[in-house]
């Protein structure tokens, strides 16, 4: 009788520690997500100043620029929130 407990008991302590684990990397992987953003929130601010400073011969590189970042981001976003099952909608 005591074993049967002993196990029940191990058992459960097994699935509560294998649920803090699930726990612990969502929080890592959404801390991840939090500092892309936060990275592209840098990078947008950067853009604006840069922006209001363009020439007429600055536009296209300005424009490529703009584009790449947002599908460096965009793609490492997609990537980091589909392993927590959120969408990024475009």
């Amino acid at each position: 009788m005591a074993a049967t407990g002993t196990i029940v008991l191990c058992a459960t302590a097994l699935l509560a520690l294998n649920a803090v684990i699930d726990s612990s990397r969502q929080v890592s992987e959404l801390s991840e997500v939090a500092d892309s953003l936060m990275e592209l929130q840098i990078e947008l601010y950067s853009l604006t100043k840069e922006r209001s400073q363009l020439t007429l011969d600055q536009v296209e590189a300005f424009k490529s620029q703009n584009a790449a970042i947002r599908s460096d981001y965009l793609s490492a976003l997609t990537a980091a929130l589909s392993v927590v099952g959120i969408d990024v909608q475009n």
